[in-house]
């Protein structure tokens, strides 16, 4: 089981989040958050429904409407939008045993296969960037690290969410 645990957490709304690139951590105080990823004025994920594209104005209004727990992570600024949509869209939907709402941002922040849930990722995208710049929304300030869970709590979720779907 694995968790991850914050450094430095700014507890307000980034700057500039239409026009620079950001990993969304929706629900980041539950197990498991959800996925997003936002390249400017367009964010997608991969849900158990299907590949959302929307903009990103409208996930900023959604969050802050429902005051949805969220992690806002800020990507490198060299991610080709086009190559984002391309990669998003030849996913269909996430499925119990893969993909999940990381294979997409996996595949496009050229992680690693092992790369199989959030801390690995976070832990591989601080080493690469060398620091995490990490906004928290409507979590309280004892918020400073995800919830431990493992990749079987991941697809457990994923078949639930199906299951309430049929």
């Amino acid at each position: 089981m694995l968790g991850y645990k914050f450094q430095d957490l700014k507890r307000d709304w980034p700057q500039k989040l239409q026009s620079s690139n950001w990993l969304w951590i929706w629900n980041a105080d539950k197990i498991p958050p959800h996925l997003g990823m936002s390249v400017g004025k367009e964010y997608f994920s991969l849900t158990y429904r299907e590949v959302e594209h929307k903009l990103t104005s409208s996930m900023i209004t959604k969050a802050k409407r429902s005051q949805i727990p969220l992690l806002l992570m800020r990507l490198p600024a060299a991610i080709d939008p086009l190559k984002v949509q391309q990669v998003f869209l030849s996913f269909d939907k996430a499925v119990v045993g893969g993909p999940t709402c990381l294979h997409p941002i996996r595949e496009l922040l050229g992680a690693p296969e092992w790369v199989q849930q959030l801390a690995h990722l976070l832990g591989f995208i601080a080493k690469e960037q060398g620091t995490l710049e990490v906004f928290a929304v409507h979590l309280g300030e004892e918020f400073a690290e995800l919830p431990k869970y493992s990749v079987d709590q991941i697809m457990k979720r994923i078949d639930e969410l199906h299951a309430a779907k049929r």
